[in-house]
């Protein structure tokens, strides 16, 4: 952008993305996230359930000392690397 000034970027496309988890000792209504936290996840910097930071959102639930497990898809997508 430095070299071409007055350039403008424009998205083309909008994406989703989806968060999901799957442990039975959280409640139906879910667990609260932030993208802060969610970034610390996707990072290692957040690898348990009873995560201090996780667990202040969550005051009501009894979070597990079990391992946060990351999985995404095996194939290219433009999510994937976001």
């Amino acid at each position: 952008m430095e070299k071409v000034p007055g350039a403008v970027h424009i998205p083309e496309t909008i994406g989703s993305i989806v968060v999901s988890y799957n442990l039975s000792e959280f409640p139906e209504k879910g667990l609260k996230l932030t993208g802060p936290i969610l970034a610390d996840i996707f990072l290692s910097k957040i690898t348990e359930w009873n995560d201090p930071k996780i667990q202040e959102l969550n005051p009501t639930i009894s979070l597990p000392s079990q391992s946060i497990i990351v999985a995404h898809r095996s194939d290219g997508s433009g999510t994937t690397f976001v």
